[in-house]
């Protein structure tokens, strides 16, 4: 069905599908200039009536490098050489390397609707998404109907369905009540997005640009939803950008990652 959430092999299809998505500060600046909480608040409620809020969220459609046609964007744990923690790295690796350090245990954890079918973006090894991806591989009504919203809100370049369940996440809630947030750098010599857990003050909430939405069923209290994303959403992910051309990601992006390329 040409609306399942498929799998995709390296190919200049998908080549093409993620090398042609906006830098940050564009995706950003075109869904600035629309409604953006309804836009958002209308995605949402298509997860919803699925019951899906615990497995997808909203994901502004943009790249952070390109890939060639024998790559995949693959998502993993890594221990950071750098400050010695764990970290979610997402790069660019040959296929083949892939299959040979994962075998099959790697699905598609974001999409974007082109043509009459969704094609992934970004892979991940990590076991809840797999599981989550499988999921929704089944569920071709989901996908129909979330296809059907883009296309409503003429959005299917800005705005796509994603995974928001990691084992990376595990403590999400208790670790950012104590300050810290989810950023993202880039480093650009391995063509890959770091993801970690930071302290929330050394970052301005001006310099933050939101990427990534998480569905709620409900505004809970000092949600910031209705202001900054509708009222079935709040801010999950977010990519940064400092002076030292980092690329940061939270539930937002902060803004010198754009200048460093």
């Amino acid at each position: 069905m040409p609306t399942q959430m498929d799998n995709l092999v390296p190919s200049a299809e998908y080549r093409s599908c993620y090398n042609q998505l906006p830098d940050v500060l564009d995706a950003t600046n075109r869904l600035q200039a629309r409604d953006k909480p309804g836009t958002l608040d209308a995605l949402a409620k298509v997860i919803l009536e699925h019951g899906l809020q615990e497995q997808v969220g909203i994901r502004l459609l943009h790249k952070h490098n390109t890939v060639e046609t024998d790559e995949l964007m693959i998502e993993a744990e890594e221990v950071d050489p750098v400050c010695e923690t764990k970290s979610l790295t997402t790069l660019a690796d040959e296929a083949g390397q892939i299959h040979r350090r994962y075998g099959e245990a790697f699905a598609p954890n974001s999409w974007r609707w082109v043509g009459q079918k969704w094609l992934p973006l970004e892979y991940s090894v990590d076991s809840k998404a797999v599981h989550d991806s499988r999921l929704l591989q089944k569920m071709p009504k989901f996908a129909m109907d979330f296809a059907e919203g883009v296309d409503r809100l003429d959005a299917r370049d800005l705005l796509g369905p994603c995974l928001v369940r990691r084992n990376f996440f595990e403590g999400y809630a208790a670790v950012t009540a104590n300050g810290a947030m989810l950023v993202e750098t880039t480093d650009a010599s391995r063509r890959a997005n770091i993801l970690r857990f930071v302290d929330r003050a050394a970052y301005r909430p001006e310099n933050l640009l939101q990427t990534v939405w998480r569905v709620v069923d409900r505004v809970s209290a000092g949600s910031s939803c209705i202001t900054l994303c509708g009222i079935h959403c709040e801010i999950y992910f977010s990519c940064a950008e400092d002076n030292s051309g980092g690329h940061f990601k939270q539930v937002e992006h902060d803004r010198s990652h754009i200048e460093s390329h």
